[in-house]
């Protein structure tokens, strides 16, 4: 019984691990894809150049907090959601 419950809580954690790789991954996907999809102009204007993009959603993605650990709260208070690709891009002007 013992390592049927060790075996089942390894399987939750890889499971865990490999869907907050999925997710990691399809919001990178997405971020490229809304950044490549704006103009020269636009991304001119949001101080950023064609070839910086994956540098610059790589370098965001990698200072954002799991979705787990947002909805955790901490000392009985639960911590606020960070902004999105959009919201970062509002901040910029």
């Amino acid at each position: 019984m013992r390592n049927s419950n060790h075996f089942t809580s390894a399987l939750r954690m890889r499971l865990g691990h490999a869907w907050a790789r999925w997710q990691y991954h399809r919001r990178r996907a997405a971020a490229i894809r809304e950044l490549q999809g704006l103009d020269n102009r636009a991304l001119r204007d949001i101080g950023l150049e064609r070839s910086q993009i994956r540098a610059m959603v790589e370098a965001m993605l990698a200072g954002e907090t799991t979705r787990t650990e947002v909805e955790q709260p901490w000392r009985g208070h639960p911590l606020p959601r960070r902004p999105g690709l959009p919201g970062r891009l509002a901040e910029l002007g």
